[in-house]
């Protein structure tokens, strides 16, 4: 019973704790000084604001990146820079240059085929990334990766 007691008054303490500063920067106690926060701090007020901020993606880029989203984002960085569990992606076309693009497209939609056929590129990525597997995505056209490459093209800043 004690505990109940002990719940229900910490609740509603809790409860009129939020509604007494809900909406206020003031710290309790001392409603005059009011907070303000020792960085600057940038807010984006409009849709049209945003969209002036983030750089313009191409109908190409834009189609790579539902495509990034629905099929490589799980494993791959979304800044292209950094490695998640897969590889970072940026620059990936200038690593797989001394190959035919087909290549790099033929990684995509079965890597452990390539690795199997031990393709020297393949077979190097695959021991940069510890032997993982990746998943295989042979649905993906010729456009589709062209589109998500583009994607990644224009996420990528070097």
């Amino acid at each position: 019973m004690k505990l109940f007691r002990f719940l229900a008054y910490s609740l509603a303490f809790f409860i009129g704790a939020v509604f007494a500063f809900r909406g206020t920067n003031s710290f309790p106690g001392n409603p005059a000084k009011q907070y303000k926060p020792s960085y600057a701090v940038k807010t984006v007020n409009t849709v049209s604001d945003a969209k002036a901020a983030a750089p313009a993606m191409s109908n190409l880029a834009q189609q790579g990146k539902n495509l990034f989203i629905a099929n490589c984002a799980a494993c791959h960085n979304k800044n292209m820079k950094d490695k998640l569990i897969g590889p970072a992606l940026g620059g990936v076309e200038a690593r797989w240059s001394d190959y035919p693009k087909e290549d790099l497209y033929n990684w995509i939609r079965n890597s452990q085929a390539m690795v199997s056929a031990e393709h020297p590129r393949a077979v190097a990525v695959w021991e940069e990334s510890d032997r993982l597997i990746m998943t295989s995505f042979a649905s993906l056209s010729d456009e589709d990766i062209d589109a998500m490459l583009a994607y990644v093209n224009a996420v990528y800043q070097p």
